[in-house]
């Protein structure tokens, strides 16, 4: 596949908790209930986004979802980066 050749690693075994503070929050609850009455900044924000089994994942121009982590998630991405990057 294309996607294994320029370096795309699916992400597996994320955890996906989601804080009081996580950006994501507003616009998850907005797309689980799009008659809420939020500001018009939320609801421009989540054309762009779709949800799919209560994971939120950003809709490129080409239709390509990309998975949206929150903080917890970022950290545990990059520590398994290093320590496969990391000489041993």
């Amino acid at each position: 596949m294309a996607q294994h050749a320029l370096g795309y690693q699916p992400i597996l075994n994320t955890i996906s908790e989601i804080s009081g503070n996580d950006w994501r929050n507003e616009i998850i609850d907005y797309l689980k209930d799009t008659s809420k009455r939020v500001e018009r900044r939320v609801r421009f924000q989540a054309t762009k986004y779709a949800l799919l089994e209560d994971e939120l994942y950003y809709r490129t121009i080409d239709g390509v979802l990309l998975k949206c982590l929150g903080c917890h998630g970022t950290v545990q991405i990059i520590r398994a980066q290093v320590q496969k990057q990391s000489p041993k």
